[in-house]
């Protein structure tokens, strides 16, 4: 492992530990990543490019291998696309951390579980 210039800090505990209670959209495109590196390994010929911030979708994923690409939005909560008045006609998944949206109009991935929903079936 690398020789990072580890240290212990009160201040940076305290701010690590009230981070702890917030899930940013930043960590679940973070976890996708992983999720796709270690659940997906079959996807290992995917490129991604991410949109300016405020733009919507926030990314187009390309399958190098096949050419198909999907628009990708990141939430923390599946709900939040819904929140933020997005367009679900120009989004093809959401990739989440928890899907609490019941009657979601796009696809679903939701990363504490691995589970895949389609619009139908939730």
């Amino acid at each position: 492992m690398a020789e990072f210039a580890w240290r212990k800090d009160r201040k940076l505990m305290k701010e690590y530990e009230e981070l702890s209670e917030v899930m940013y959209e930043d960590e679940v495109i973070f976890l996708f990543g992983f999720y796709l590196g270690r659940y997906a390994p079959e996807l290992k010929q995917v490129d991604i490019r991410f949109r300016p911030a405020e733009e919507h979708p926030d990314a187009i994923l390309l399958n190098m291998e096949t050419g198909e690409m999907l628009n990708v939005d990141f939430e923390s909560l599946s709900s939040n696309f819904r929140e933020e008045r997005k367009d679900a006609s120009k989004c093809d998944l959401i990739v989440c951390m928890l899907h609490d949206w019941e009657d979601c109009p796009v696809p679903v991935l939701e990363l504490s579980t691995g589970k895949f929903y389609k619009p139908s079936n939730r």
